[in-house]
């Protein structure tokens, strides 16, 4: 069965639907990934160059789908760069030709595409260039099914989990929770006292799971939905990392692959929203409103700014992104708390591109929203960060939604969050406007139990926090509080990757804390003082 998926996978993939996969199977073959796979002007051919364990230099690229005589005539000029151009990267020293260069499809190649490419071998022989080897579908599968080894989904429930993924249209939103459920047993070794070669083999296997998954939203051009699937795995490497204490070398190189992944997902929502006068991106759901998909994109195009800004990779979008959350600025709409961490990343983000009135406005008018909302018998009141937006659409559409028992109203999650952010500006009056009605409520809080929880979807030891705001309240101490956070609240982890702490409440927002929002102020705009924990 699994072997079926993994060639039936390879046969819709198109050369970005596989590359991510590809250099994973050839890290855990042994080789050292040098560069790749995202695409850049430099590459000369080398969509992925790696040092192979005899140190020898290996240069790949990469094609999607089978290839006639035609398709190797297009790509000729590529592939003599390939075969024929010197590798100029940090630590191949000096620059050379490559040892092997391999041509890799996730299709077949016509008898008249490989007679071509022998042909090209031969004239090229002497000059001394190395001959192209061709990889195709058929051995491709057989690595990728070896490369799982111990770590495949055998249980029944595992690929039926699978299949669910791999079998849907691609045109709703990533299934988050059940992507972590899947990719966090993979990660896992069966083995008492695992080894760290035994967890980067399943963190390994879990990239490759992500990539098989994800497909046909990759097929769809659901950029959004893509970028969803490869910031989950990073979250749950990054929990298993701080969990079971690995060292950097364990996870870093899956780690980086998703991340980059990611990225270029984004990056390619960027330029499709920037591009046009409003969102024409795939259904996220079937019959989500413009207001609320708005929110869900422009949170997520926030965040990547934020996280760019962090690499020092930001100059290059800045403009992009400051266009397109302006423009969908007076639409965005909030139906539940799951919109809290979207919300203050579009005025974190704001803010920090200069449009410091547009950002307060819209956290002031959340908070308002949320403390208006939810006031004892309220019938507005909304749902709490637990509930998706997906859910919350269709409870405001009056469909059935299982939420057995729960109210709302009296209770709010992120008000304390929102008005922090607000008085670490300096916004006084808004506060003030909004106190009398935060009096009124309680609000709520859940403490995750480690600080290596922050990083599950899971807590079942977490504690929830709730209380009465101060009637009256100290400015200087609400200022202070918000202002103040001790570094020991967050695994470390999370501060050594703090690239990816814009996007982690977006992937689970019961996870925006005043500990989360007060992190990503820090590194945002230095709004925060933290205390380095000195006990140890």
């Amino acid at each position: 069965m699994f072997e079926r998926i993994v060639e039936n996978w390879l046969i819709k993939a198109g050369e970005k639907g596989y590359q991510t996969a590809f250099a994973q199977l050839l890290s855990i073959e042994g080789h050292r990934v040098l560069q790749g796979p995202a695409h850049h002007p430099f590459e000369h051919g080398k969509d992925i160059i790696t040092l192979d364990a005899a140190e020898k230099l290996n240069a790949f690229q990469l094609k999607g789908g089978d290839q006639d005589l035609e398709d190797i005539e297009k790509i000729q000029g590529q592939l003599l760069a390939l075969a024929a151009g010197a590798v100029t990267y940090p630590g191949v020293e000096p620059p050379r030709r490559p040892d092997r260069v391999l041509l890799v499809v996730s299709g077949t190649l016509t008898p008249p595409a490989r007679d071509r490419i022998a042909n090209f071998n031969h004239a090229n022989r002497g000059a001394g260039i190395p001959s192209i080897e061709v990889v195709e579908r058929e051995q491709l599968a057989a690595r990728f099914v070896a490369a799982q080894g111990a770590y495949l989904p055998s249980e029944p429930a595992d690929l039926s989990n699978l299949l669910k993924f791999y079998l849907n249209d691609g045109r709703g939103p990533f299934p988050i929770p059940e992507m972590l459920a899947l990719i966090e047993d993979t990660m896992m070794p069966k083995r008492a006292s695992p080894s760290g070669a035994d967890f980067a083999r399943g963190i390994g296997s879990a990239l490759l799971l992500t990539a098989y998954a994800t497909a046909p939203w990759q097929r769809r051009e659901n950029h959004l939905a893509v970028a969803e699937a490869w910031l989950s795995l990073c979250c749950a490497i990054l929990q298993v990392a701080v969990e079971n204490k690995l060292v950097e070398d364990v996870w870093k190189k899956s780690y980086d692959l998703a991340f980059a992944a990611a990225r270029g997902a984004l990056r390619e929502l960027l330029d499709e929203a920037a591009a046009t006068e409003d969102l024409v991106i795939p259904d996220l759901v079937e019959g989500m409103v413009y207001p609320t998909r708005a929110l869900l994109v422009c949170g997520y195009l926030a965040a990547f700014y934020l996280s760019e800004r962090e690499l020092g990779a930001d100059s290059n979008i800045a403009d992009a992104v400051r266009k397109v959350l302006l423009r969908e600025l007076p639409y965005m709409k909030v139906i539940g708390e799951s919109a809290a961490p979207y919300v203050t990343a579009v005025g974190t983000a704001l803010e920090v591109l200069g449009e410091h009135q547009q950002g307060r406005l819209f956290v002031a008018r959340y908070a308002r929203g949320v403390a208006t909302a939810n006031q004892n018998r309220s019938p507005d009141a909304i749902p709490d960060p637990y509930h998706s937006f997906e859910d919350c659409l269709k409870r405001t559409a009056g469909a059935d939604v299982p939420l057995p028992d729960e109210q709302f109203d009296g209770n709010a999650y992120t008000l304390h969050v929102a008005l922090d952010w607000l008085a670490r500006r300096g916004e006084r009056g808004m506060v003030n406007d909004l106190w009398p009605l935060t009096t009124r409520l309680t609000l709520c809080e859940f403490q995750p139990s480690s600080p290596a929880k922050y990083l599950s979807a899971n807590d079942k030891e977490g504690v929830l926090k709730m209380w009465q705001a101060n009637a009256p309240e100290s400015w200087k101490r609400l200022t202070e509080t918000a202002e103040k956070m001790s570094e020991s609240e967050l695994p470390g982890e999370l501060w050594r990757k703090a690239e990816f702490l814009p996007y982690l409440a977006l992937l689970l927002p019961y996870r925006l804390t005043s500990a989360t929002a007060k992190a990503l102020d820090y590194l945002a705009e230095d709004l925060v003082k933290i205390s380095l924990d000195v006990s140890d």
